[in-house]
């Protein structure tokens, strides 16, 4: 298989998850270089260390502890105060519509709902419009500057982090209830939901503003895929003779080429629906298979995920592979993996993947 099929295949997955993109993904020069890497990367090893050793044993315990009917009451209320924060950024973005729609949400979860504890909106149809204040930011016209990790909060951008003293960037207490109890198929459906709504709502994504595009997939994407799984069976059988260092670079690298081939497909999203099919698992399943479909361009489009849960980690579930039109993403990695190993060893495919990330290459 030939690199510019491979990378030609491989653009054509990864766009077909940014919901139905049928076209090329950016240019050459679709991703700046990140002026504060040596920082972000010693601020991402320390919220990697912190997940590991703080959130993720509270998160646990949080899960084992409060009873499922009162994670989900939490989550709604603080739901519900942020879309409050929604309404009045969609008021400041001069979006009506939207500012309808949400409002009313607030309006009827905070009456009937019992302050936003039972979310009695989306019964009613009544959608969420989620916005924050970089957003509207950006639609004023103010550039997003560098991207940044910040520590505890991870992926941003400078415009965004400062307009965290102002900003509701999502609860972590929300998130932990509704990632614990939501179906395999309602998380596709959000998710595809949630970032839908982002690209077509952020002018700087449409506008090709790589800082931002980065971080909104770092942000939003990243966090719902399973890394060690997807780059232990892109490598293959290597995996398990690499050294524990390998193994990181590996997943770092494996890591910085999917955010550069998706930051230059979510410019491109434009009128796509997804349509998730109900899930065929029993409901005690770690492991499912949730079936999709693109739609939007000439013919619907086929879209698979396999999912796992995590149980205790409060993060519900992750991604580990992907297939569009019959083609597994990380099974097509690991025909070109394969090659390189072969051909190099891991050294070689980790300076590879290092040269393929650089500022001015293509994906």
């Amino acid at each position: 298989m030939s690199t510019h099929f491979f990378s030609s295949l491989v653009r054509w997955l990864v766009l077909a998850t940014v919901l139905g993109l049928v076209g090329c993904a950016s240019g050459p020069n679709a991703v700046a270089r990140d002026p504060l890497e040596p920082l972000n990367r010693s601020i991402y090893g320390f919220n990697e260390a912190l997940d590991s050793s703080v959130i993720r044993p509270v998160a646990r315990t949080y899960q084992e502890v409060t009873p499922s009917p009162i994670r989900t009451g939490i989550g709604n209320f603080f739901a519900n105060l942020a879309d409050v924060w929604s309404t009045l950024n969609n008021a400041l973005q001069l979006k009506p519509a939207q500012t309808l729609e949400t409002g009313a949400r607030v309006v009827v979860n905070s009456v009937v709902g019992i302050l936003g504890v039972f979310d009695v909106a989306t019964s009613l149809k009544l959608e969420r419009h989620p916005e924050d204040f970089g957003q509207t930011l950006g639609y004023w016209g103010v550039p997003s500057g560098p991207y940044v990790v910040l520590p505890l909060l991870g992926p941003s951008t400078l415009r965004d982090g400062a307009s965290l003293p102002v900003d509701t960037k999502g609860n972590l207490v929300r998130h932990l209830a509704r990632a614990a109890d939501e179906a395999a198929d309602a998380f596709v459906r959000r998710l595809s939901a949630e970032l839908l709504e982002v690209v077509k709502n952020d002018r700087s994504l449409k506008t090709g503003d790589v800082q931002r595009i980065a971080a909104v997939v770092d942000a939003r994407v990243m966090p719902h895929l399973n890394f060690r799984r997807m780059t232990a069976s892109a490598v293959g059988p290597a995996w398990r003779q690499a050294t524990p260092e390998q193994q990181a670079r590996l997943q770092d690298e494996f890591k910085a080429l999917l955010v550069r081939t998706y930051a230059g497909a979510l410019g491109q999203v434009k009128d796509q629906t997804i349509q998730v099919k109900p899930l065929r698992a029993a409901a005690d399943e770690t492991e499912v298979l949730v079936r999709s479909e693109i739609r939007g361009g000439p013919e619907p489009i086929q879209l698979d995920y396999r999912l796992e849960k995590t149980p205790g980690q409060g993060w519900g579930w992750k991604i580990y592979n992907l297939n569009v039109m019959g083609v597994w993403l990380v099974d097509t990695y690991r025909t070109q993996f394969g090659q390189e190993i072969n051909a190099r060893g891991l050294d070689g495919l980790i300076a590879s993947l290092s040269d393929r990330n650089k500022p001015g290459t293509r994906p």
